[in-house]
């Protein structure tokens, strides 16, 4: 099965690795005994010695690397590891039987020094080869192979855990709130849940500080992480529909992406290191996105002129944008809306995507009057827009609940644009969420019906284009338009981020346009907090008859509790906690940083300096501050 050489090459390095600092005390024998060999194999100077002088003279991160190995509690369990006092049973066992005239010999090659692991497994096969018996050579194998693939798992489901237990660790150091004995025992606690990936993160931190001090792993950090600056020295180019202005610099914040254009070619200069920078001479997506603004601009002037001759002014072109994650709906909304300002346009931006919203927070579908090109790092000027809470992050957490928000956004903007006879005649361009199977698909057909789209663009999906055109009215054009080479593709732990940063800069801005927020607090009866959508009633609580009312559009007021610690809250504008709260729209978003049961108060982050609404409505969106101020 095993080869005897391949047994002995584990044995030697399970023994290279069972050694603790401190030398092996008591294994039942004077120096002259088996304890005794043992004893001098595993101490300082013998294989103990070995792994200290691998580590250096640091006994805590020693001791710390062996206990996280090791059986320590919360380690591995393994026999083979750890904070070694008795050699492992297994291997004890196997000395024991090993003929005593040959036995210093055996624990004189594995205390070799000069030797590597082939070369002690090639002597130690000499050595025993026909002396013991073959069946304690098959129990020894299949032991180490056994404790082994143990130990791999136990690895795989730590490398697994890390990443969620750094999270956590990150959270605990960066709550300002909390003092050193507070965070301290708030490590404790997690040290006790997870050890091993609690004292790894401390011990690489470790080596991280010795490189930092060595100057090792700042030569390593990434130009990318650095602002850099853009200068348009000569031509014409633009960033997403809005155009750059000659000689004048534009900075861009780290880990910023952008496409530059040109429709007549341009001269710019970048000063600090990017990450990636290079010219693409593919330019196919940006003429079919001309091409769209063209029909709607069209569609614009021929409602223009109609409007004139009637005296009643038309309703201009609506387009929905609709497509799978990552295609770039989003750069082509805004491409759109751009293209639309710098003809004299006042188009109505709407976004419907929860996951990741760029009017408001996560968790919000939002509408807003586009008055001005965007900003090539804040985005479009958020000026009063009109955000209905969803309070989720997808829609299919709660579809009745967001196909609602979808007919109270459409029906609010209908009747606000009619009030506004520019805004009417703008249009809307609707941008959508990446769901488009199954209920997604559902809610495209909803949102084209709700909001009376006279065209649906299709980014990169064949398949719902044709769809799209069986199920839609014949009076919706439904085109198909390829995605932009530049688009890449997201893990979703970077679209998580994306989110935490977008709830960052709702509170904070950015670094050109900073806000300050305010710390209030307040009694637990100075507010009525309240969530949408509740559990379902079982139906041997409903009495015979009884019409079932839908759970997951209900109201209902929520009670304090630790709970909802780092939740956004909306502020609704409903003046009850009833039905209206469903569908009206908000004022803004709080952050609940602290709740005192005790006290019966909560701490929230505010961008107001007072509370524009006492009815809050619970998001599932949470938000970690970091950068509290009083």
């Amino acid at each position: 099965m095993y080869s005897f050489k391949a047994v002995f090459a584990v044995v030697a390095s399970i023994a290279l690795v069972s050694g603790a600092h401190g030398g092996l005390l008591g294994l039942g024998g004077d120096e002259g005994g088996l304890g005794g060999l043992v004893g001098g194999l595993l101490g300082e100077n013998g294989l103990g010695g070995i792994l200290k002088g691998l580590l250096g003279d640091n006994e805590n991160a020693l001791s710390g690397l062996l206990g996280i190995l090791g059986g320590n509690p919360g380690g591995l369990g393994l026999p083979i590891l750890g904070d070694i006092t008795t050699l492992p049973q297994f291997l004890l066992d196997f000395l024991q039987k090993v003929p005593s005239d040959i036995l210093p010999q055996v624990i004189e090659l594995l205390s070799n020094t000069s030797l590597n692991i082939n070369e002690i497994t090639d002597k130690l096969t000499d050595l025993l080869s026909g002396k013991i018996d073959d069946n304690l050579l098959s129990d020894l194998l299949a032991t180490v192979a056994d404790l082994v693939h143990e130990l791999l798992d136990g690895i795989a489901n730590v490398l697994t855990s890390l990443g969620k237990v750094f999270e956590d660790l990150t959270d605990i150091l960066q709550n300002k709130d909390q003092s050193i004995a507070q965070q301290k025992d708030a490590i404790d606690k997690l040290r006790q849940k997870s050890p091993i990936e609690v004292d790894t993160i401390f011990f690489i931190a470790s080596q991280v500080v010795k490189s930092l001090q060595n100057g090792q792993i700042s030569k390593c950090l990434p130009n990318g992480f650095k602002d850099i600056s853009l200068e348009l020295l000569n031509g014409y180019v633009e960033i997403f529909g809005t155009e750059l202005i000659p000689n004048q610099k534009y900075v861009f914040p780290a880990k910023f992406r952008a496409a530059v254009f040109s429709w007549t070619g341009g001269t710019i200069e970048i000063k600090g290191g990017t990450e990636s920078a290079y010219i693409s001479s593919e330019s196919t997506a940006m003429v079919v996105y001309l091409n769209i603004h063209a029909t709607l601009e069209k569609l614009r002037k021929d409602r223009e002129a109609s409007g004139k001759d009637t005296g009643v002014t038309q309703r201009g072109p609506r387009i929905l944008l609709v497509g799978p994650t990552d295609v770039g709906k989003t750069t082509v909304s805004r491409i759109l809306c751009n293209y639309a300002v710098r003809k004299g346009g006042t188009p109505i931006l709407v976004d419907l995507d929860v996951g990741q919203n760029n009017i408001s927070v996560p968790g919000s579908i939002s509408a807003m009057l586009v008055q001005k090109t965007a900003d090539f790092v804040d985005g479009f000027e958020r000026n009063m827009p009109l955000v209905l809470n969803f309070g989720h992050t997808s829609p299919g957490e709660n579809l009745p609940l967001y196909e609602a928000l979808l007919k109270a956004l459409a029906t609010t903007m209908n009747g606000q644009i009619e009030e506004n006879p520019a805004a009417k005649l703008g249009g809307m361009i609707v941008n959508t969420c990446g769901w488009v199977d199954g209920g997604g698909y559902t809610c495209i057909l909803k949102s084209a019906a709700a909001f009376e789209v006279d065209v649906v663009v299709v980014i990169d999906h064949e398949r719902l284009y044709n769809v799209l055109r069986r199920d839609l009215p014949d009076f919706v054009t439904v085109t198909h338009v390829p995605k932009s080479g530049g688009v890449e593709q997201r893990p979703r732990r970077i679209r998580k981020i994306a989110r935490k940063e977008n709830v960052h800069r709702y509170f904070y801005g950015t670094s050109s346009n900073q806000l300050y927020p305010f710390t209030l607090d307040l009694s637990f009866d100075a507010v009525v907090l309240c969530k949408i959508g509740v559990e379902p009633l079982p139906d041997s609580c409903l009495s015979f008859g009884m019409k079932v009312e839908d759970h997951r559009t209900k109201v209902v007021v929520l009670e304090p509790s630790l709970e909802i610690k780092n939740h956004l809250f909306a502020f609704s504008r409903s003046s009850n906690v009833d039905a209206n709260v469903l569908a009206s729209s908000v004022w803004g978003f709080c952050v609940v940083t602290e709740i005192d049961m005790e006290k019966r108060s909560l701490t929230i982050l505010c961008p107001q300096n007072s509370i524009p609404s006492n009815i809050l409505v619970y998001s599932v969106v949470t938000h970690l501050d970091d950068q509290l101020r009083r």
